[in-house]
């Protein structure tokens, strides 16, 4: 008997029992340890629906009306792999640009679901899916030099890595390691793409700028316009 039915079969029996009116309801329900809000909440039902009425009622699976679409899911895990640092606002406007309408919430639902709602976990995970990625991280203070940073490429299908302190975080810096240090220690294999932060050093979010900006053309040997992922 399953724990449904053998609740059904009790609270039948206490109201049979009810019926004969044999003891009162105050006496019935100690007999029974139940409580007379209990007794007379099942009653109600039996009177509307008969016996059929003390049956657990099975709930049924509640709608959710944020929920997205398989479909749009799809789109919106394929632009969040394009553009891993943008948060669920700017994911919004840029996918309605695009002719996806998804709200900032059910953006957030679709990412959280998937483990990836902060910047550092789709960072990983992009890392995980895709081969070259490149940061900037600050070391400290050095007296009589000021503040130290490296930069840091690490390939995501062999985890072979390579890094430079410069001291500074600007553009110059990124496009020499690049050019200077990057090139080099991977050669001969030809990075076809690298991964970054999006940090100005990097990139700039002026679209009309981007074709301009140094690490962007260096990333470019064809100098099409063309924006670094990040």
């Amino acid at each position: 008997m399953s724990e449904k039915e053998f609740l059904y079969q009790m609270r039948l029996k206490i109201f049979q029992e009810a019926d004969r009116k044999e003891i009162p309801i105050s006496s019935l329900c100690p007999k029974h340890h139940v409580s007379r809000k209990w007794f007379y909440k099942w009653k109600k039902r039996r009177e509307r629906e008969g016996d059929e009425g003390l049956r657990s009622k099975i709930r049924a699976v509640p709608k959710m009306p944020n929920r997205v679409p398989k479909e749009i899911e799809k789109q919106i895990l394929a632009f969040v792999e394009e553009y891993p640092t943008y948060g669920p606002e700017r994911t919004e406007a840029e996918l309605k640009s695009a002719g996806i309408c998804v709200g900032h919430t059910g953006i957030y639902n679709v990412l959280k679901k998937k483990g990836l709602n902060t910047a550092k976990s789709r960072l990983e995970w992009v890392r995980k899916l895709r081969g070259e990625v490149e940061d900037t991280f600050y070391i400290g203070c050095l007296k009589g030099i000021g503040r130290i940073y490296h930069q840091v490429a690490c390939d995501c299908f062999s985890s072979f890595g390579a890094a430079k302190v410069y001291d500074n975080k600007t553009t110059d810096a990124s496009t020499d390691f690049v050019e200077s240090h990057l090139v080099k220690k991977f050669a001969p294999v030809k990075i076809e793409r690298i991964l970054t932060d999006c940090g100005t050093e990097y990139t700039t979010w002026h679209e009309e700028a981007i074709p301009n900006h140094k690490f962007e053309k260096t990333c470019l040997p064809t100098g099409r316009p063309a924006r670094s992922s990040g």
